[in-house]
């Protein structure tokens, strides 16, 4: 089988493996379908604390079962599946505290394990044990369902800051994690949704997912907020192009005791530098979002399978496996790509 193999800051190779034998308590997926995350991109470039090399990346993906362990039960060859990108521990303080995102001993896929970039995945116990393993209905496609774990991770965001009819919800950058954010705000009824965002047709894609206003980031975005809001400014600011202008700029728009949630990791060493007199006055939360409960999981997963969300939208590009160099490539020109998915 082929493999997508991070090795260190800008050495991903594609290698010739073996498939993976599953253990007794261990399946493995024939890979569909996976969906190029931002974060690999960072990590090819950038690397990170968190990844073990040489590791397969990859962790959006759906696929059919190929080979189930002696021991699992309720899995069976051919199945359709999705499965999560993290498998939390349950124990630690953070899970036992219902925050399972924050985990503190996670095992995630393209990190600590090997990813799905690749023909198979070894899908570990934990997973299993964990009740990862969800199925994936006859009506959603793989690359549709490779798209829940973003889903989940942008459902997070929604749910915690308190996304419900009467809010106004504003979402800065318009890539694929930011029109997420637009449909489900939708889905959960916010009565307005402001798009701030760079490229023409984007905004117009997050138009027709629901967004009822659309701004162009080059604008005084600041003053069409409060403009909207009648000078109340916005509930809720997610803010998933993250960098300097675009903090202080949720923060301007944010309404008092707004939710601002940074959504998205930046490359080591960036800040951001604000006045704090922003949120001392205000009564501001400033908070930050990554990752999902299994809870959130399982709603994404039914979201995806009712088909409330468009989600083919937002595909723009399709590349092969061993063409995950060009697919990096074309990440990187945002006039022309949205998702980006890896067939096999």
């Amino acid at each position: 089988m082929k493999a997508a193999v991070f090795y260190g800051p800008n050495d991903l190779r594609i290698e010739d493996k073996d498939i993976p034998k599953p253990g007794k308590s261990e399946l493995v997926l024939k890979v569909e379908a996976s969906g190029l995350c931002p974060t690999d991109v960072k990590i090819f470039r950038n690397g990170s604390s968190s990844v073990k090399p040489p590791v397969t990346l990859g962790h959006e993906f759906a696929g059919t079962v190929h080979e189930v362990g002696a021991e699992i039960e309720g899995v069976s060859e051919k199945d359709r599946v999705n499965i999560p990108a993290d498998a939390f521990c349950g124990v630690c303080r953070m899970c036992r505290s219902g925050h399972e995102n924050l985990c503190e001993q996670v095992i995630s896929f393209g990190y600590n394990v090997n990813g799905c970039h690749a023909d198979f995945v070894l899908v570990p116990r934990r997973f299993v044990e964990r009740r990862g393993v969800f199925s994936l209905p006859a009506n959603v496609d793989f690359e549709v369902g490779s798209m829940i774990e973003p889903l989940a991770c942008s459902l997070n965001t929604i749910e915690t800051t308190g996304t419900m009819p009467g809010k106004t919800v504003v979402v800065i950058g318009d890539g694929p994690m930011g029109l997420l954010h637009v449909a489900l705000a939708k889905v959960y009824g916010a009565d307005r949704i402001v798009l701030v965002g760079l490229v023409d047709w984007k905004l117009k894609l997050g138009q027709d997912l629901g967004a009822t206003h659309q701004l162009n980031a080059k604008s005084d975005v600041v003053s069409g907020v409060l403009d909207l809001t009648n000078g109340a400014g916005a509930d809720i600011v997610v803010v998933t192009a993250v960098m300097q202008e675009t903090v202080v700029e949720g923060l301007k728009m944010a309404s008092r005791r707004g939710f601002i949630s940074i959504f998205g990791g930046t490359p080591k060493g960036v800040t951001v530098q604000f006045e704090p007199n922003l949120l001392h006055y205000n009564e501001t939360f400033l908070t930050g979002h990554s990752g999902y409960t299994y809870g959130q999981y399982a709603k994404a997963a039914h979201l995806v399978a009712s088909g409330k969300i468009p989600l083919t939208k937002l595909i723009t590009h399709r590349f092969k496996l061993t063409q995950i160099h060009d697919a990096i490539k074309m990440w990187d020109d945002k006039e022309k790509s949205g998702k980006i998915m890896l067939g096999r």
